[in-house]
């Protein structure tokens, strides 16, 4: 994915001139990512944010080149400009946006603790205090969830943090984003697992799970995670 303050060649009129400066743009993205991959391109000038499903054609470019997107705005929200191969035009609509709300979760502990079967969450105290983590994930990809650096790397969503879940290994979990923009989580082997919605039995390992507007990933002793689509 590429971050490139490019729109106002794209919406400018000189449309020769946009769309050779276009292509070589989006052929040398191309040639580094998947056919399948994307651009985010953004101008603070013209308060324009675009993704840009790649579509690396001479037909796709001429036309993004030829597309007026500052007349084609739609409000205050991104746009996500994608390539429709049957009508063959660029399609813009409103994108998605998520974040992902972390929080300490009274609720989730006193279900963790009353599963237990060997004393080790009885052992635990909850957190007096319970700041929320609000982190945007649109565009992303991949966050690993997780506690700590683990060979050299921190997890995007690190619950080492304080207040510290030691209920979380080290590399616990992903989210994924998909091409659609939705979200799936997978479990990564995880020690003590990682449930969705409260479910009593957690989900299936190195599995994606899709996961919709509200739904809330729970791990650790007392974490949960919930997505929000804004």
């Amino acid at each position: 994915m590429a971050v490139v303050p490019f729109v106002q060649a794209l919406a400018s009129r000189a449309a020769q001139d946009a769309y050779e400066g276009a292509r070589e743009l989006l052929r040398k993205i191309a040639r580094r990512h998947r056919a399948d991959d994307e651009v985010v391109i953004s101008d603070p000038q013209a308060d324009l944010t675009l993704r840009i499903h790649i579509e690396a054609t001479d037909e796709a470019l001429r036309a993004l080149a030829g597309l007026d997107l500052g007349a084609r705005q739609t409000g205050d929200s991104p746009a996500e400009v994608i390539w429709s191969r049957e009508r063959r035009s660029w399609e813009i609509r409103t994108a998605t946006r998520w974040m992902a709300l972390v929080n300490v979760d009274r609720e989730y502990f006193a279900q963790m603790t009353a599963d237990s079967t060997d004393g080790a969450q009885g052992s635990l105290s909850f957190p007096p205090y319970r700041p929320e983590r609000r982190i945007p994930i649109t565009g992303r990809g991949l966050l690993q969830i997780g506690r700590g650096v683990h060979r050299g790397a921190r997890p995007e969503i690190d619950l080492a943090v304080p207040p510290e879940d030691p209920g979380v290994s080290l590399r616990h979990a992903v989210l994924e984003e998909q091409s659609d923009g939705s979200w799936t989580v997978v479990d990564l082997g995880s020690l003590n697992g990682t449930t969705v919605n409260m479910a009593p039995d957690p989900i299936a390992p190195y599995t994606p799970l899709p996961l919709v507007d509200g739904d809330r990933v729970h791990l650790g002793a007392w974490t949960t995670i919930t997505l929000h689509r804004i």
